[in-house]
């Protein structure tokens, strides 16, 4: 058991510096397109940002003024990353001692590359990261343990919302390289948050973008007015009702359930659950803000903040009526295929359940009152009834 115990912890060591690997190389590559200077550096900061870490940015100004700059924003791009990578190896080797070791791992590597190769005008908090990391390890582990009954749900939403990603993370850089190179990066490192803002907005979910008035009216001799952005919701609506059906049908094919209304109702609550839980994730993911300080001398001049945020308490109950909805709506156009198909014919007249709700003909005897029995393939084989077996009738030919 020590053997396996070490072994397990190694692994898990492996799978941690696996997946700050692949979260620094996605932010090398996201800050070096963006064009943002020193690329080792602020590489670290961004795979601190990842994990939750707010980042403080120091510009370079004269002795007598001081400015404080810290940002809230999660780097989703890179967070993608390193879930992926993580999940990926906890579902081959799920020991508590592989999370141990990936936790450590994972937390010491960040770390040590804050305090050694951290800098470049933006800089975290290493003890602050190391929390953070194992937190977020030990978060990721857990949902690779969802419970039974959710992980169809589950599954579904995420494999839904990660192919999603992936397209809107390459039509975005597409998109991005045409009209300028440098915001390719940017597409790398949020695209995520994008989508999850617009998807928790097609829901219902408030967004606002909290901007101190003191700013607008110190800045408003300098910068030209902006114009007020009235962006159109329904493109959101459209996109959230979309990938919800999918969601919902996609989760109610993988419940294993043979009664049409068990699994009508299974579904929906199992998504509705799912789905108000991601949604609030989604928010806080999405959501970003930054606090300013200026002084000069040691005399505050300014001391303000700004942000885009979604209300997190509208989401939980937003995003449960919406999973719902779609879980049963998904259910029903499960349903409704396969009767067309064939797969599904309703209750029995007897036993009241549902046959082939997941496509699978009942293995008995025909109409004819035959029997099925195996073939050397193992594929049952319908023969009719003879009677007289075992000679019984022998006398009567």
């Amino acid at each position: 058991m020590g053997n396996g115990a070490v072994r397990g912890g190694l692994g898990g060591v492996v799978i941690g510096g696996a997946a700050f690997v692949a979260m620094g190389v996605v932010a090398a590559v996201g800050v070096a397109l963006s064009g943002f200077g020193s690329v080792v550096g602020r590489a670290v900061a961004v795979v601190a940002a990842a994990v939750g870490v707010p980042l403080t940015v120091v510009p370079e100004l004269p002795q007598t003024a001081s400015v404080d700059v810290r940002l809230h924003v999660v780097a989703t791009g890179v967070t993608a990353v390193g879930v992926l990578v993580l999940v990926l190896g906890f579902r081959r080797w799920p020991g508590v001692e592989v999370l141990a070791g990936a936790a450590c791992a994972f937390a010491v590597l960040l770390g040590t590359a804050i305090v050694v190769a951290g800098g470049g005008g933006v800089v975290a908090e290493p003890l602050v990261a190391v929390l953070a990391a194992v937190l977020g390890v030990v978060a990721v582990w857990g949902l690779c343990r969802v419970p039974a009954v959710l992980r169809p749900a589950f599954s579904a939403t995420v494999l839904v919302l990660g192919v999603t990603l992936l397209v809107v993370t390459a039509a975005g850089a597409v998109v991005a390289q045409v009209q300028d190179g440098r915001v390719v990066g940017a597409v790398l490192l949020l695209a995520p948050s994008a989508l999850f803002a617009a998807i928790t907005a097609g829901i219902g979910v408030p967004w606002a973008v909290d901007v101190d008035p003191q700013v607008v009216k110190m800045l408003g001799g300098v910068l030209p007015e902006l114009p007020s952005v009235d962006l159109p919701t329904w493109p959101f609506t459209v996109l959230a009702v979309v990938l919800l059906l999918v969601c919902g049908t996609l989760a109610a094919a993988r419940t294993a359930v043979e009664d049409a209304t068990d699994l009508v109702l299974r579904n929906a609550a199992a998504s509705g659950l799912v789905f108000g839980v991601v949604s609030v994730v989604m928010v806080l993911l999405a959501s970003a803000s930054a606090d300013l300080r200026l002084a000069v001398r040691g005399f505050v001049l300014l001391e303000t903040s700004a942000g885009v945020r979604g209300s997190v308490w509208t989401a939980v109950p937003l995003g449960l009526v919406a999973g719902a909805l779609a879980g049963a709506a998904g259910a029903l156009l499960l349903l409704a295929a396969r009767r067309v198909d064939g797969t599904y014919a309703g209750r029995t007249g007897e036993g009241g359940a549902a046959d082939g709700v997941q496509g699978a003909p009942r293995a008995g005897g025909s109409a004819a009152g035959g029997r099925g029995r195996p073939d050397a393939a193992g594929t049952p084989r319908r023969e009719p009834a003879v009677r007289g077996v075992r000679g019984r009738d022998r006398g009567r030919r």
